[in-house]
Parts: C-alpha cells; sequence; structure tokens
C-alpha cells in the first residue's frame, strides 16, 4: 500500500471581507491573510510564505499581530467559533478562547499589550476582552 504526503507551497488567493483580515508586522518582514481555515504569512523579506491551518476548520476571518511579531491572534466564523492565540515562530496555536455564537469580525491586541479584543458578529452582540496573562508563555 502506497502512502502519499502533500505539502503546501503556496497560496493563491485570500479570503478577506473586509480589512480585518490583513495584518503586517513591520519588525519581523511578515503580512498575515486567511485564505478559508489557512492563515498565510508572507515574509516580504525573503518572498516566501508559511501557512498556519486553523484545527476547527472554520474559515478565518479576522487577524492581528502583536506590537513585537511573536503572537497572532484570529477569529473565525461558524456555530461557536473561537478566538485563538497563536505563537508565530512555532507556528503554532498557544490559547483558544470560545464564547462567540455565530462569528468573530475583528480581532486586535489592545495597545498596552495586557488584553486581546474580539468583536462578534451583529447576531452575537458580545465582544470580549482577555488577559493576556492566560495565553502568555513568556510573560508578554
Amino acid at each position: 500500500m502506497f502512502q502519499f504526503q502533500v505539502k503546501l507551497e503556496r497560496i493563491l488567493g485570500l479570503t478577506v471581507p473586509n480589512n480585518a483580515g490583513l495584518a503586517s508586522a513591520p519588525s519581523r518582514g511578515l503580512v498575515a491573510y486567511p485564505a478559508g481555515c489557512t492563515v498565510v504569512l508572507y515574509n516580504t523579506r525573503k518572498n516566501r510564505q508559511s501557512h498556519v491551518i486553523n484545527p476547527s476548520r472554520k474559515t478565518i476571518t479576522s487577524l492581528a499581530f502583536s506590537d513585537d511579531g511573536r503572537y497572532m491572534v484570529t477569529g473565525e466564523c461558524g456555530h461557536a467559533p473561537c478566538v485563538r492565540i497563536w505563537d508565530v515562530a512555532e507556528k503554532q496555536q498557544i490559547s483558544e478562547f470560545p464564547g462567540h455564537k455565530y462569528g468573530v469580525n475583528v480581532v486586535a491586541f489592545a495597545p498596552n499589550g495586557k488584553y486581546v479584543v474580539s468583536v462578534g458578529s451583529q447576531q452575537d452582540m458580545i465582544g470580549m476582552a482577555i488577559p493576556v496573562v492566560e495565553f502568555s508563555r513568556e510573560g508578554y
């Protein structure tokens, strides 16, 4: 029996319903945008893509980087969507926060770096402020 592995090399296209689906981390030379359940991390210095795949397979609707570019926060749509925090270098999810019912329209790191903020869809009528200390491994 043969086993094949497929490696994702490049994504052409994006799913950006608004400007909350495009983010940059100038200190790391990265631009991020969603393509379905995948976040494309485009390294402008090396002209290369890498990818972060949402484990829930739900469509990514919004994303943002922390000021230092070490972390990324994503929001998703669909039934019981989550806000997820990612370690950018490791491309690993480090935390997940449920609470929205239908979709997450906007996510951001607070300017003081102490919170991640999310705003749900109109049907959700919810916004969340998540203390950064809940997900930070190294004290952010």
